[in-house]
């Protein structure tokens, strides 16, 4: 239908790209309309993770349009590279194809061909969508040429949804989150989710409307089987709520793999459902919560299955501990202070009970020790003092960072 070129922008003296419409479809008022409304879809969107169109030409037999050249590769050829990806390389990509995907959808606009070769990743990695032929524009006063033909199939059959097989006019932003989760399976799985060599094209949709893909047997089943549903609204409802749960796996599986106590007996708890006070105390040091709202946000976020009385112990025994190891340290910076001037006093009274000779000795002693003595003594009562008013403060800095560790929320 159309090819792009690589140019150069003799004005600015840079790379681009030119997607010009094949001459003989030009004349094909239905393609050429749609061909134009792309250019201007795509020249509405500013954002980074989509691909920039510059300019338009339509004159005669030429219809093109000008975009920002991305060096790099696609996700297809990404994948047929490097086969499965590793965790944390799907969720950097996969999160910026979310982002990208989300703002289409804000700009009531269905893109309708998400698939691996319309992502295109630069040397930074940095993912662009493109490829905005078949988009749909879901806004009723937009003036955009976006309509299709009643029962006309709109996308690449290996990754459409259900109802782009069976109920065109139906298709909604859902059917774009039905797409980026079959891409999400193939990035896990590093192959595609249908073997179209063996399968026509009939076999290949009825598979596609009856049957769930296959499990991973992965951290990622969930998202991708939640992604997949074959009924639009038990999907995500949105790019922002599959980020979110894309996030939560995140933390699920760091939960899972920690070595720390408290989040092993938090997870065990969810998983049995069943939990006392002693299991979180126990597990739980005092030093890692200081401040009782922020042991209330700790409860909220890991607790979510234990008795509501259970939760009032644990709360108080913890405020208890918290106080505690507060009040160990505010009582050390008193101890300090007081003995060593308790030992100079005892030092003064040596003279009741030593002879002339000794005293007078120890006297010119106590005179050299004294001139270096009360001078750094006196400087670190000052210390002491204003050690003494932020200690409390400092404390509970640096037990709320502990805090924050053992609750995952950095």
């Amino acid at each position: 239908m159309a090819t792009v070129h690589l140019a150069e922008d003799p004005k600015f003296q840079a790379d681009v790209a030119i997607k010009i419409l094949n001459k003989e479809l030009a004349h094909n008022e239905h393609i050429r309309k749609r061909f134009i409304a792309e250019a201007r879809s795509m020249f509405r969107m500013s954002h980074p993770h989509v691909i920039k169109v510059t300019d338009l030409i339509d004159e005669g037999d030429t219809v093109a349009f000008v975009m920002e050249y991305v060096a790099g590769e696609t996700l297809k050829e990404h994948l047929d590279r490097k086969g499965a990806l590793p965790d944390n390389e799907i969720r950097d990509i996969f999160s910026q194809m979310l982002d990208a995907v989300g703002y289409v959808h804000e700009q009531k606009m269905v893109h309708r061909d998400i698939k691996p070769s319309n992502f295109m990743i630069d040397k930074k990695g940095k993912v662009k969508l493109m490829d905005f032929g078949i988009a749909k524009n879901t806004d009723q006063n937009a003036a955009e040429y976006t309509q299709t033909g009643t029962g006309m199939m709109m996308g690449t059959p290996m990754y459409m949804s259900p109802e782009q097989i069976t109920e065109t006019k139906s298709v909604t932003a859902q059917s774009d989150i039905y797409s980026l989760g079959v891409v999400l399976w193939q990035m896990v799985t590093g192959k595609k989710p249908y073997d179209t060599k063996t399968l026509s094209n009939f076999q290949l949709q009825i598979k596609i409307v009856q049957e769930p893909l296959e499990v991973t047997n992965t951290d990622w089943d969930r998202i991708i089987q939640k992604a997949t549903e074959k009924e639009m609204e038990k999907r995500f409802q949105d790019c922002l709520d599959f980020g979110n749960n894309l996030s939560l796996s995140k933390k699920e599986k760091k939960v899972a793999k920690s070595g720390d106590k408290i989040e092993q007996a938090v997870e065990k708890a969810k998983v049995n459902a069943e939990v006392n006070e002693t299991t979180l105390i126990e597990n739980f040091s005092s030093k890692e919560i200081v401040g009782d709202n922020k042991i209330d946000l700790f409860l909220r976020k890991n607790t979510q299955n234990f008795n509501s009385q259970d939760l009032l112990k644990v709360k108080e025994k913890l405020v208890q501990m918290a106080d505690r190891n507060l009040g160990s340290i505010l009582n050390l910076k008193f101890q300090t202070p007081s003995t060593i001037l308790i030992i100079a006093i005892l030092l003064g009274w040596e003279r009741f009970w030593l002879n002339d000779v000794l005293w007078g000795v120890f006297k010119l002693t106590l005179g050299i020790v004294s001139l270096i003595f009360w001078p750094l003594y006196f400087v670190f009562l000052i210390w002491w003092v204003v050690d003494l008013f932020t200690a409390q403060k400092r404390a509970k800095e640096y037990n709320f960072k502990k805090f924050m560790q053992a609750a995952d929320l950095i």
